[in-house]
């Protein structure tokens, strides 16, 4: 907190042995703070700064280093959501421009998923699977990666028929569904515990009423909540015999068709293709 932006950034190089002479570390101050887009910052207090801007100059003062690997320990947990996206792409940028690898540990999954290029998922001290960020979202192996990245529903039972990549199970509640499996999961047999897993945005709601919804798969329910979230509304409905499910309605659906609210009967339904069957394993 003593030194001002460009002691920081220099800091690591005036730690090296040969230490580098004064005026290339300057210049390499100058070029870093141009890297991290803040030239001419060099003589601001870190404690006048932003959070945004402070992030930066912790990213530069690792940069001038030229690492191998940067590892980036939940760099923006503590900044605001709007900051946070900000210094998303200007992390994605950064890592374009220098060529390095980032690993990046983060809590938030809708951050690895936006900012990487491969992910790997671990499950007590193993791999279970690697891939990109829409391999792992859409290709899930089983349940446990399915349920690690992103929002999921889940119907559990067992499978009664089998027939090619597509599988059917009975669920707990005696009804049966239909998906699809994922390629390279663990084979799944005849009368094998397994879950139908199909993502809140891919169920499609309209009113119990008269509300018309052309899906393979069509079920009843009561909305016990709903949350507005500006570009879409969360809703939670309770399905006798299924539990609750979550319901992502796009902002232009909800335009079209108005919106619902607690307590109202509905009907949810979604295509058999866009579901999965999934082991445990």
């Amino acid at each position: 907190p003593h030194m001002n932006v460009a002691d920081n950034i220099a800091y690591g190089l005036r730690q090296r042995n040969p230490k580098p002479s004064k005026r290339d570390i300057l210049k390499r101050v100058d070029e870093t703070l141009e890297l991290v887009r803040m030239p001419g910052f060099g003589h601001r207090r870190v404690w006048e700064m932003s959070g945004g801007q402070q992030q930066r100059v912790a990213l530069a003062r690792a940069l001038i280093n030229h690492p191998t690997v940067l590892l980036l320990d939940e760099p923006l947990a503590a900044l605001d959501r709007k900051l946070r996206r900000e210094m998303q792409i200007e992390l994605q940028t950064l890592q374009r421009e220098v060529g390095i690898t980032f690993i990046l540990v983060t809590h938030d999954q809708e951050e690895a998923l936006s900012m990487s290029d491969r992910i790997c998922i671990m499950r007590d001290g193993q791999i279970v699977q690697t891939g990109s960020p829409r391999d792992l979202y859409d290709e899930p192996l089983n349940r446990y990666v399915a349920d690690f990245v992103g929002k999921t529903n889940f119907f559990d039972g067992n499978v009664v028929e089998v027939a090619g990549g597509s599988f059917s199970i009975k669920a707990d509640n005696g009804e049966l569904f239909s998906g699809q499996g994922t390629k390279g999961a663990p084979a799944l047999v005849m009368g094998g515990n397994a879950s139908l897993a199909i993502r809140p945005e891919l169920v499609s709601i309209a009113s119990a009423d008269g509300g018309a919804i052309d899906t393979d798969v069509k079920i009843t329910g009561q909305i016990k909540n709903r949350i507005f979230l500006g570009e879409h509304t969360e809703y939670l409905v309770q399905c006798a015999g299924l539990g609750d499910v979550l319901v992502l309605s796009p902002k232009h659906i909800e335009n079209l068709n108005g919106s619902f609210e607690p307590n109202s009967q509905v009907t949810l339904g979604w295509m058999n293709d866009n579901a999965l069957v999934l082991g445990d394993n």
